[in-house]
């Protein structure tokens, strides 16, 4: 009977060390999916659309938006308002080859239509004091 715990203690053991070591970091995840990725899909990457319903710069008409999507040509997306939109251009994304996510920002400007300035606005606040008058302003 020792002997089992012995030998059931060794092979678990055992299977947790092999387990851990093959653990990847970030970096090696990081280089392998690089060594994927086709020069067009890095190119991609670097591509942000905005939404068709809000707009807050140039306007880029481009029918082929979620054909690229999924193809990995376009790397993130601004102003997509609701989970619906959002959800819908993700799983476009997850459709890709390398099933790589979208990135979704707003463009919003000095706190506007959010509760409270966004936290850039704060840090470019010369004046920021740390006491809370910031926000208290922006709710007048």
């Amino acid at each position: 009977m020792k002997n089992m715990k012995n030998t059931i203690t060794a092979l678990l053991l055992t299977a947790s060390f092999l387990g851990f070591s093959q653990q990847k970091t970030t970096n090696q995840k990081v280089d392998e999916l690089l060594k994927k990725m086709t020069l067009e899909e890095k190119v991609g990457q670097l591509n942000q659309y905005s939404g068709d319903n809000t707009i807050t710069g140039p306007l880029t008409i481009n029918p082929n938006k979620q054909s690229e999507i999924k193809a990995g040509r376009i790397g993130s997306m601004l102003n997509i308002i609701g989970y619906q939109y959002t959800r819908q251009y993700q799983e476009l994304a997850m459709q890709s080859r390398l099933k790589i996510p979208l990135l979704f920002g707003l463009d919003v400007i000095h706190g506007h239509k959010t509760t409270f300035p966004i936290p850039l606005a704060e840090a470019a606040e010369l004046g920021f004091s740390g006491d809370g008058t910031f926000c208290k302003s922006s709710c007048y």
